[in-house]
Formats: structure tokens, sequence, C-alpha cells
């Protein structure tokens, strides 16, 4: 039987109560089921600890119900223990000994408390009126060690069963987007089977029951596109990325050469979201406009023709539908429209009015595509404190997390919403540190634009936070773009607040596994993160947030 060793990192326990068998998920994929032995020892929980109503345990991946109430599940024995010691520490401080076991292990509860309490007094040599601050760490570890012997956390070993599970996951992507409901067919010796990516453009796990068997992979079979992928299938779980290095754009055109008297269709207004490194005169000169004609229609949204963001929204040739308004506290922006329900536009137009249309395909926007949401949520939340921002738009219940509040913290929901917003896999839980873990994402070794920066808290183990870099600041910092900092959604500085004030670490830059090629893409080209033009004070002034760094920037969950 092979245990948990140190180099694997859970991210996400189930417990099925009617077989009894927690399934613990790795950051790579891997799968353990562990079944037997003692609910303490099942759920790595030497404590028995209940979960809180409001957040989690520091190393708590899950939690379980069983015929003594819910439990934590933790990704670590370690972790589990350590979360008791603080639990002692915490609240059975002030406590005698004797108090300490009785309150641990109340007579109300059918346990037998004096028993307990001699076990632990004869194990620890520790009188019962001793008081728990008192002693040392290595009493309190003796102590400790006693209470698991005593509630039999290492009985029924002989019942103990683990099991690993490896698989494979295959992710198809355009090199910046996934690629959704493309067929595949996968051949693994005499099973052919047809199915299609989802939404992420993640094709159905495959188990590796014969690790050296080759499985192939048919993409596109009897389209214009299509390839023939051999993939071997070792003794480890892993993960692959099929890019398409070619696209397949498809347009409706006009008759060519009307009729004499015929009135021309009037352009559409084209949605376009600002990229790094534009400006207002370079967007008009792409698309053939009069400068003042484009600041004109986006004049609701734009207050300085000269400053432009990334992720604001344009509208080209005409102002677009529905209301929008100007980058501030509280005040609405144009609309982000899911991935899911975006549209090409194809709107016919004359090639240089020789009666010749032209065939207009959506624009190929791919850079961080998910920084569009961040930014409309600044522009309606930007200095809103979160106790007003709750009472609109839970960030946790976005993505599936049954937190009532954003009084837990809510930095990662909040990234986790723009990905999925735009059609990115997501880690999938409000920790800021289950991006590191996650199969659903790949680390750069340089920030882009979008890019999700990790921090951790070296004073609060698996804590820390995660925010979008954003632009280069004059001086050589970085923006980055978040929620939950200053108890808001605003913009701080990764050096100067982050690692200078809070005393973070940096842990990493990271993007969605579909959008790797195209971040590498931009780190060769040296990055896309601007030229030194902005400062801390001008993006918080643009967005409605007090421009001076102060006491509330150190409010980052």
């Amino acid at each position: 039987m092979r245990g948990q060793d140190a180099m694997t990192q859970f991210a996400k326990a189930f417990f099925h109560k009617d077989i009894r068998t927690v399934e613990f998920t790795a950051g790579n994929g891997d799968r353990m089921l562990r079944s037997g032995g003692t609910l303490a020892w099942l759920f790595n929980n030497p404590g028995n600890l209940r979960p809180k109503s409001k957040s989690l345990y520091p190393g708590q991946i899950g939690a379980g119900e069983t015929k003594y109430g819910r439990l934590c599940i933790f990704a670590s024995v370690e972790a589990g223990r350590a979360e008791k010691r603080a639990l002692l520490r915490r609240k059975y401080n002030p406590m005698t000994l004797r108090k300490a076991i009785f309150t641990y292990a109340p007579p109300a509860d059918n346990n037998d408390s004096e028993a307990y309490l001699s076990f632990v007094k004869k194990k620890t040599g520790l009188s019962d009126g001793v008081l728990v601050e008192d002693l040392s760490e290595s009493q309190l570890g003796a102590m400790m060690s006693a209470m698991e012997q005593y509630e039999g956390f290492n009985a029924k070993q002989d019942t103990r069963k683990e099991k690993w599970i490896h698989v494979t996951q295959v992710t198809l992507s355009d090199g910046a987007r996934p690629i959704a409901e493309q067929s595949v067919t996968i051949v693994r010796g005499d099973d052919v089977r047809e199915v299609k990516s989802d939404a992420f453009g993640r094709l159905p796990l495959v188990v590796t029951d014969r690790p050296g068997e080759l499985l192939l992979l048919q993409v596109g079979r009897n389209t214009t596109l299509q390839c023939t992928v051999e993939l071997p299938l070792p003794a480890q779980s892993q993960s692959f990325v099929l890019l398409r290095s070619g696209s397949e754009y498809k347009a409706t055109l006009a008759s060519h050469n009307p009729l004499p008297g015929t009135t021309p269709r009037k352009q559409d207004p084209i949605r376009y979201v600002v990229q790094p490194g534009d400006s207002m005169q370079e967007i008009a000169r792409r698309f053939k406009i009069d400068s003042r004609r484009l600041v004109g229609d986006n004049k609701a949204t734009v207050r300085d023709a000269d400053r432009i963001y990334p992720g604001q929204v344009l509208w080209i040739h005409g102002k677009g539908p529905g209301p929008a308004g100007a980058a501030g506290n509280g005040q609405r922006s144009s609309p982000v429209i899911p991935a899911a329900q975006r549209q090409p536009l194809r709107q016919p137009r004359s090639k240089e009015n020789q009666g010749h249309p032209l065939g207009v395909v959506a624009l190929d926007q791919k850079r961080a595509p998910w920084m569009e949401t961040a930014v409309a949520e600044l522009r309606k939340w930007g200095g809103t404190k979160e106790s007003v921002i709750d009472d609109t738009i839970n960030y946790h219940k976005q993505i599936g997390i049954s937190f009532k509040s954003l009084s837990v913290a809510w930095c990662a929901s909040f990234v986790n919403y723009c990905l999925k917003t735009a059609g990115y896999k997501h880690s999938g839980s409000a920790g800021s540190q289950s991006f590191r873990n996650s199969a659903n994402f790949h680390k750069l070794t340089a920030p882009v634009y979008g890019a999700l920066v990790v921090y951790s808290n070296p004073k609060k183990p698996g804590q820390g936070h995660v925010a979008f870099a954003y632009c280069k600041l004059k001086g050589g910092d970085v923006a980055v773009l978040g929620g939950n900092q200053g108890d808001s959604i605003t913009f701080n500085s990764h050096r100067g607040v982050y690692i200078d004030m809070l005393k973070y670490k940096l842990q990493g830059y990271y993007v969605p596994v579909a959008y790797k090629a195209h971040a590498e893409k931009q780190l060769k080209q040296g990055g896309d993160l601007g030229e030194e033009e902005h400062t801390l004070k001008t993006l918080r002034a643009a967005f409605g947030k007090s421009a001076k760094v102060t006491q509330e920037d150190r409010n980052t969950r």
C-alpha cells in the first residue's frame, strides 16, 4: 500500500458515506481512495474537528457527514495535527488540564471524561491542575499524542486501505481559449469512443489501468480541421494541452455590385475590449474611423481621451446597446457578455468602395479575456466596501461555494468568478493557494497581463492572497487588480503593498492551461504589461478608489 508522500499535495476531498471511503484529489489529478481505519485517520483529523460555519481551517480540503455529525477532512495528518494544536492554544490555553479534557470530551456526550483524564496524566506525567498555557511545546505535543492514543487514532490498522488512481486530462485550446464542443474519437486497443470537449475544452478523464498503453486521439475527424495524436499512458497522472495552430472563419457576404439606388446597410456597432498598449488614435486608425467620432461615441465611459485602460469596453461605429456609465463608484458600465453568448460580428462591407463586399469576422481578442469581467466589476464597485457589494453579489456563490457572505476571504472567489465568466476552468475553491496545486493552471516564469499573482502569508500557513497582474507602474513596480483588497475591489502595488508592507511571499504567476501558449508567446516577445506610464494614484482615481495607500490596504484576506 502506497501512503501519501511528501510530494503529494491534495487539493480537495469528498467522503462517500455509503461506502465509507474518502476520495482525495491531488493537484496533478491523482486520486487516492482511502477506506477502513478510524474516522480520525480516514479524515486526517486527529482532533475530530468540526467545520466552521463561514470559513475553512488552514489545510482543510473538505468535510464529511458521519453518524457523529460533520467532521473536517484535512490535506494531511500533519495539517490536521497543526490545527488541533492551534485549537488547544486558542481555546483551551486558560484552562487546567482537568477542565480542558472535560470540555474537549464532556460527559454529556457519553464520554468517560475521568478515565480520559487519567490516561492523559499517566502518559504525560502532568497534573490535572496544570494550566494548558504553561505547557511547553513538547509537553503539549505529548498531551496531543496521549489524546490520539486514547481516542484510538491508530486503531483498526489492519483494515486500512489506500488505492491510487492515475488519470490523463486532455484540454483542447487555440493557444489562448479553450475549444468547446470539439468532436474527438478516443481509441484504446479495441475500445473506440466518440466524445466532445466540454465548455472548458476538456475531454473526459482517461483512467490509467495499464501503464504503457497507447492512447489514440482522432480530433475533428471528417471535418476541415483534423489531426491524430498518440499519447502514452504512464503510471502517474498527467495533463496535456492540444493546440490548434490554424483557425477556421466563416462570414456571409452581401451581393456583388448591388443595383443602383440600393441603400448600403449601416455598419452595426462593434464591441471592442481595450488591449494593453492601445490608444484611441491607434484604435481609430485600425478601424478607419475618425478618432473624434470614436471619442464621442464613448464619452460616457472615457473621461480622458488620452487615457484608456486595458479591459475597458469601447464601441466602434456607434454607441453600444444599453446604458453605459463612467468609471467610478457604483456606476454602470457596458455589460460583460458571457463567453458562451458571444456571437461573431459579420457585417457586409465594400472593398475600397468597388461594390465587392468583404466578410468581416469576429475580432480575435486573445489577451486575458477574463480581465474584461475584472475591469467591469472594478467599474461597478471600485472603492465600495464589501458589506455593500455583498448586498448585490456574493462571489463565493457565483462559483458554487456556499459561504453566505463576503465576510469570508473572497480574493480567490473573485478571481474564479472572472475566469468562469470568460469561459475558463477555475480552481473551484475560495483558497488563494488553490491555483498552485491545480492541474487547471500553468505556472509562468514572469507576469503577463491578466496572470494570477499568488502570494502566501508566512505568518498563517495555507493562507495568502491572489490578484491579477495589470500593468507596470512608474518606478518599476506592477499594479495588481483584485478583490478583497482594502475590503473592496481595487488596484494595489505588487511590491509596495504585498511584499514590503504585508511581508507576503510571492509564490508565482499562473494562467489557465488553455492560455499557456499565448502567455508563453507574450513572454518571448518581452511581455505585455506596457510601459511604466501609470501610478497607483492615477489608476485608483480613474476607478473610484482613494488614491492614497492607507492602513486599509492591510485589509487583504
